[in-house]
């Protein structure tokens, strides 16, 4: 009789990690926008810079494309900005953002991007710095394809930006372990054309990953382990009726 139990109770626990099983994961909730560009509204106290460019830089990158592996040359803007409630509440001293432009990903609807940091994932959950990187004008129906200053559309500061609705959904969710962060790619939707992600300054991903939605997940040792005693013990249970 206790054998018996004890292969019912295997047999239920194998049933639910054949459903459950994943890999571990930390906090999980949905990225957004990093909009700097004000979109052509005012700065505040009369100034017309909300948004600046400093400089655009180059970086090497490890990168796992779609199972290929091996190092890309990125190239990202320095956008310094002020954002509408940092300015309304007298702060002037500005955020410094690094725009990576990500169209050489090939990324398409479902599909998922892991970035890996070496000094962990940057812990931005106002995405002021760290989220998807907005072209201006887009929520007013304008595709831009730009960031500019207060002027819009008259001064373009940086064209590496994301050419997508920010009223619309990008990313249905995000999975945080560790040093690595990934992101799920909405499914159903036509991908933007110019695709950028903006990081806090300095703290650029060393590795770059994408996959298609379809990854199969594969179990842990101890999940292993728990499916071989619940397969000896239902062999142990037959081999004793048989007898």
């Amino acid at each position: 009789m206790r054998l018996r139990n004890f292969c019912l109770i295997c047999s239920l626990l194998l049933v639910v990690l054949v459903f459950a099983v994943g890999p571990a994961q930390g906090t999980t909730y949905v990225r957004g926008y990093v909009k700097p560009s004000g979109d052509g509204g005012s700065c505040g106290g009369g100034g017309t810079n909300c948004t600046q460019f400093d400089s655009t830089q180059t970086t090497s990158i490890n990168t796992d494309l779609f199972g290929v592996t091996g190092t890309q040359t990125f190239s990202y803007d320095v956008l310094s900005y002020l954002s509408f409630s940092e300015l309304s509440g007298g702060q002037n001293a500005p955020n410094v953002i690094d725009a990576l432009q990500l169209d050489s990903l090939n990324l398409q609807a479902g599909d998922l991007l892991t970035f890996v940091f070496a000094g962990g994932v940057p812990s931005d959950t106002s995405q002021t710095l760290f989220g998807i990187l907005a072209c201006g004008g887009l929520e007013q129906g304008t595709n831009t394809g730009a960031i500019f200053d207060s002027s819009f559309p008259a001064n373009v500061v940086s064209t590496k930006c994301t050419n997508f609705d920010p009223s619309s959904t990008l990313i249905t969710d995000e999975s945080i372990s560790g040093n690595s962060i990934t992101f799920t790619i909405a499914s159903g939707i036509t991908f933007p054309s110019q695709f950028a992600f903006s990081f806090p300054d300095g703290q650029l991903p060393t590795e770059i990953d994408a996959a298609t939605g379809s990854t199969v997940v594969t179990p842990e040792p101890a999940s292993m382990t728990l499916l071989a005693a619940g397969l000896l013990g239902l062999g142990v249970l037959r081999r004793k009726r048989a007898g």
